[in-house]
């Protein structure tokens, strides 16, 4: 089996790049598009408001700030699940996971969970097992021929 030799010097510019910040340009461009994205979606909001004949857009607002409960909701969970099986040592997709939490949530809910969503994560599911049987036979196979 081919032994990979990784240099002290190698090391140290891996350790020193993963060290230093983002960069200026770096931040740059991540708040620009942060700005864009929030305008994109106070136009939307403004646009899908602006047929609304209320004289009171209170209720879109606290809409909204449940929608960024939830999202942040979503966020912590996927963070704290994907977290505990890597420190597991355990394979995991962030797809399945926010995929298999917002269905989770829909389903508790009761807010109409269609089978064609839960038929695709079922099968996403068993395709990643698939996925790990045959990379663990073509693991297995290789180590005994190389």
């Amino acid at each position: 089996m081919p032994q990979f030799l990784i240099t002290p010097v190698a090391v140290s510019a891996i350790h020193d790049k993963l060290n230093k910040g983002p960069g200026k340009i770096g931040v740059l461009i991540f708040g620009v598009i942060l700005i864009i994205g929030a305008t994109y979606a106070g136009s939307g909001l403004a646009s899908d408001l602006s047929t609304v004949h209320s004289p009171s857009i209170l209720p879109f607002l606290l809409l909204g700030l449940a929608l960024l409960v939830a999202l942040g909701y979503e966020f912590v969970n996927a963070m704290a699940t994907i977290g505990a099986a890597d420190w597991c040592g355990l394979p995991v997709s962030t797809t399945h996971v926010l995929s298999s939490d917002i269905a989770g949530t829909m389903a508790a809910n009761h807010s109409g969970l269609q089978r064609g969503t839960v038929r695709n994560l079922l099968m996403a599911g068993i395709d990643l097992a698939r996925g790990m049987v045959l990379t663990g036979f073509l693991f297995w196979a290789f180590n005994r021929i190389f």
